[in-house]
């Protein structure tokens, strides 16, 4: 190398530098030929400016504050419940129900602080049920009265009130958007972490292994975040490593399915739920009318009276109504005959309240409260989108850890997703996105399903007849299929014949091994219950 033309290249880079300096009136040029600062304080300010702009590049790559006040807002904002917002938040992270939201998301203490809140109620960990701006401004209140956290009201309720005033002119979309930055910021601040602890280790000379491991660590963190699974572990299960699960499961107590008060059901399912095994779909089909809801109340109900917590999600029924139906069904099996499900509903032409009903709900609560019956919950969401059932299921499971059992009625009620090319098409990733996220939260999955126009024309609905996807059938550990008794000589709506379409680990009736193709239900429609019933 040509070490005398280096050097003379890079004196006139230099020479070339303080002509444009002095040019541009940075520099002077002294008498006796000495370079001096023309306004040293305006040099020292234009230097400031210089590395503030320089700064303020560098922050806005990872700067994510603006998004996360909109994430915030969104949640805050209105009286109703934004439950289903947050869980939408957590599953674009990729967190399971149990977990938390972690506190490295946020860029300053006060959102931090802020998304903890949020995250308690969401989880059910504070006094209040309903998640918006003003539940948690009273909950936060609640606890500094008690002495369990110490803070300023006044100023949370600022914050609050700053940041749902934020989100007024916006829309659903743009909290996606910014939940897709959001991540994409927070992974680039672990990467830059990373990379300074790599610079930092190599002067140090660390070990290689240990520098390579942590890289690895690093990079796959913000893998997670960018795509969304935080909650997800890639490690592969292997002998070694499940060893203690296997002595675990080999040896804890074994737990009695939970039964859902309908053998025809319970038969195809061993027994019930098997709540140390949720994750499962069980499918039930019929036309329209036939009795869908009625069934699925009934089950649903079995299931709580007998212990589990259960969740009803309707696309057709609002809340109140499906809490009608359930309850009605408690009357029959408690004695209160009395309430009906449509006097309930409020369709009766008597303008009072039946008798009975007062006692009704306080043995509810009585039963409820001492652990003698599980918990029944329910929501209306008509034209409700698969997504907007999978936030709802999500929320119900963080908020109630024993929730073992959700209803879906009915799947062919949810409005479409787009960008499909096809209606099967659409209704086959509908269902594998159902069923991926009961197994997510551990719980079963009752679905309500529509038979197709051609079920009429045969002595016996199959599986084949459930509309729009063959995937019902196959995802599904059983499948019911519901038809009115064709065979007798006068038209009975109350009565039913099930066929058991389906039943992956065989059937079990009282302890014995069987094999049914049809039970005989004997319904009645006012008070959602099965009142007998036999198998053939």
């Amino acid at each position: 190398m040509d070490h005398t033309n280096t050097d003379t290249n890079f004196q006139e880079q230099i020479f070339s530098a303080i002509d444009e300096l002095v040019a541009e009136g940075t520099f002077k040029m002294t008498a006796d030929g000495q370079l001096e600062v023309t306004d040293p304080d305006a040099v020292i300010a234009g230097l400031e400016e210089r590395r503030e702009e320089r700064k303020a590049t560098e922050v806005s790559a990872d700067d994510s504050s603006d998004q996360e006040r909109l994430i915030l807002g969104f949640t805050l904002c209105g009286e109703k419940d934004n439950a289903t917002i947050w869980a939408k938040f957590r599953q674009h992270l990729g967190l399971r129900p149990e977990q938390v939201v972690p506190s490295s998301l946020w860029s300053e203490t006060s959102y931090s602080r802020m998304a903890e809140e949020i995250d308690a109620i969401f989880r059910g960990q504070r006094d209040v049920r309903t998640l918006n701006g003003r539940t948690l401004i009273d909950s936060y209140r609640l606890r500094v009265e008690r002495g369990q956290t110490t803070g300023s009201v006044m100023a949370l309720s600022q914050l609050v009130s700053e940041l749902s005033d934020e989100v007024g002119g916006f829309v659903e979309n743009d909290m996606l958007i910014a939940i897709e930055i959001l991540q994409s910021s927070r992974a680039r601040s672990v990467l830059k972490r990373a990379n300074a602890s790599l610079q930092d280790a190599l002067r140090r000379d660390r070990n290689v292994e240990t520098v390579v491991k942590d890289m690895m660590d690093s990079i796959e963190e913000a893998k997670k975040l960018v795509a969304g699974r935080l909650g997800q572990d890639v490690e592969m299960d292997t002998f070694e490593s499940e060893r203690a699960g296997f002595i675990d499961v080999m040896t804890q107590e074994i737990s009695q399915p939970i039964s859902t008060g309908i053998d025809a059901l319970d038969m195809d399912m061993q027994g019930g739920v098997q709540v140390g095994d949720t994750g499962k779909l069980f499918t039930l089909g019929a036309r329209t009318g036939v009795g869908k809801t009625t069934i699925g109340t009934a089950a649903a109900m079995g299931l709580t009276l007998n212990g589990a917590h259960t969740l009803t999600l309707s696309c057709e029924l609002s809340g109140r109504e499906v809490l009608a139906r359930a309850l009605s069904h408690y009357a029959v099996k408690r004695g209160f005959m009395q309430c009906r499900s449509w006097v309930l509903e409020g369709r009766s032409r008597r303008r009072e309240v039946p008798e009975g009903f007062e006692a009704m709900m306080d043995q509810w609560t009585l039963e409820k409260e001492s652990g003698e019956i599980g918990d029944f919950q329910s929501k209306g969401m008509f034209h409700a989108s698969a997504e907007d059932m999978v936030d709802a299921m999500y929320a119900a499971k963080s908020r109630d850890p024993l929730l073992s059992a959700v209803f879906i009625d009915h799947f062919h009620a949810l409005r479409p997703s787009k960008g499909y090319s096809n209606r099967s098409q659409e209704m086959e990733a509908r269902i594998l996105y159902l069923y991926q996220a009961a197994k997510a939260c551990r719980v079963d999955l009752f679905l309500m399903a529509q038979l197709n126009r051609e079920a009429t024309n045969y002595e016996k609905p199959s599986v084949e007849h459930i509309n729009g996807t063959d995937a019902i059938a196959q995802l599904a550990t059983a499948v019911w299929l519901l038809e009115f008794d064709k065979g007798a000589e006068n038209f009975n709506p109350n009565v039913l014949n099930l066929w058991h379409g389906k039943f992956r680990n065989g059937q079990r009736h009282k302890g014995e091994f069987v094999n049914f193709q049809q039970s005989c239900l004997q319904v009645n429609r006012e008070f959602n219950v099965v009142e007998s019933e036999h198998h053939v």
